[in-house]
């Protein structure tokens, strides 16, 4: 009884293995020009993407809301983001 467990879970791994080697992750993504960020994304895309932005719109939080707001950010030129499918 055991023999057939182990050569059972042994044959599990095999094909997990070989699943996992042949899936591919697709990622679509399309071409954004303005974009609504938290207040901690905006800090970062404030740093990395200052040229692109041509202006931003602070979006105060709804009464009851646990956040700081966001922001309407507005790019010079089209961002990819990954659309969701």
């Amino acid at each position: 009884m055991q023999l057939r467990i182990k050569k059972y879970f042994s044959l599990l791994k095999y094909s997990s293995q070989t699943t996992i080697a042949y899936m591919k992750t697709i990622h679509t993504y399309k071409p954004v020009k303005q974009h609504i960020y938290t207040a901690e994304e905006f800090i970062r895309i404030a740093d990395l993407k200052r040229d692109n932005i041509e202006s931003s719109q602070f979006i105060p939080p709804k009464v009851g809301e646990d956040s700081f707001g966001s922001f309407k950010v507005v790019f010079r030129y089209a961002e990819l983001m990954e659309a969701s499918v």
